[in-house]
C-alpha cells in the first residue's frame, strides 16, 4: 500500500527512524594533519631551548669563582707548584722568540696543579702581554688551540691557588715592559703602577 507521499509505508517508515549521515566519506590513506607536525615541531623547539639553557647555566656553575685556598693549603700545595712552574717557563722560554728570559706577568697554580698566567709573547714580532695556562706542564697560548683557548683560561683565570709571580694581569702591548718604553707605546701607554712584590 502506498503511503499520502507515494511511497510503501514500509520505506517511508524506514526513512523516517534512520538519520541522515552528513559526515564525509573515509578515505583511505588519509595523510597526517598539519596540527599534529606542527604541535611536533613546536615541542622539538622548546626541548632544543631547554636544552641550550641547561647547557648555558652548567657552564655559569663552572665558571665561579672557586674558594680561595686556606693558608695551611698553600703551604702544602706550595713546594710541587714551584717545581712546576720552573718546568713550564724553561719551556717557554724555549719557544718563544728572543729577548730572553721572557718576560711574565701574573703566575699562579690552580688547585688541580696547572700553572696559568701571563707572558709576552712577542708574537708577530711585536711585544704583547697574553694568557696562558698548561696541559701537563706544557705552556698552552692562544695560537696553539684557537677553539679551546678561552675555555680553558676561563677555568683557570680566578683559581688563584698558590700565586707564583706577582705582576700585571693586563694583557696588550702596554702591560708589558719592552712595550711601553717603545716609541708607540709612550705615545698611547699610561705609566704603570708600582710592581707588587714577588711571591715568595
Amino acid at each position: 500500500m502506498l503511503s499520502l507521499n507515494g511511497h510503501p509505508k514500509g520505506m517511508a517508515s524506514e526513512a523516517a527512524a534512520k538519520p541522515l549521515d552528513k559526515s564525509p566519506p573515509a578515505r583511505r590513506g588519509q595523510p597526517v594533519s598539519i596540527g599534529y607536525i606542527d604541535g611536533l615541531v613546536r615541542g622539538l623547539a622548546v626541548l632544543w631551548v631547554l636544552l641550550m639553557a641547561v647547557g648555558v647555566i652548567r657552564d655559569q656553575i663552572v665558571l665561579l669563582p672557586p674558594r680561595p685556598p686556606t693558608p695551611a693549603e698553600t703551604a702544602a700545595a706550595r713546594p710541587q707548584a714551584t717545581a712546576n712552574w720552573a718546568v713550564v717557563y724553561r719551556r717557554l722560554a724555549a719557544r718563544l722568540p728572543p729577548p730572553t728570559p721572557p718576560e711574565v706577568g701574573a703566575v699562579w697554580a690552580t688547585r688541580t696543579g696547572q700553572i696559568c698566567g701571563l707572558v709576552d709573547d712577542r708574537e708577530s714580532a711585536v711585544d704583547n702581554m697574553t694568557p696562558f695556562y698548561t696541559i701537563d706542564l706544557k705552556p698552552v697560548l692562544r695560537s696553539d688551540d684557537e677553539a679551546q683557548y678561552i675555555k680553558f683560561w676561563l677555568k683557570c683565570r680566578y683559581d688563584h691557588w698558590v700565586d707564583l709571580h706577582f705582576g700585571t694581569e693586563q694583557t696588550g702591548l702596554c702591560a708589558t715592559r719592552r712595550g711601553q718604553s717603545s716609541v708607540i707605546g709612550r705615545l698611547i701607554c699610561a705609566p704603570s703602577a708600582p710592581p707588587r712584590p714577588k711571591a715568595r
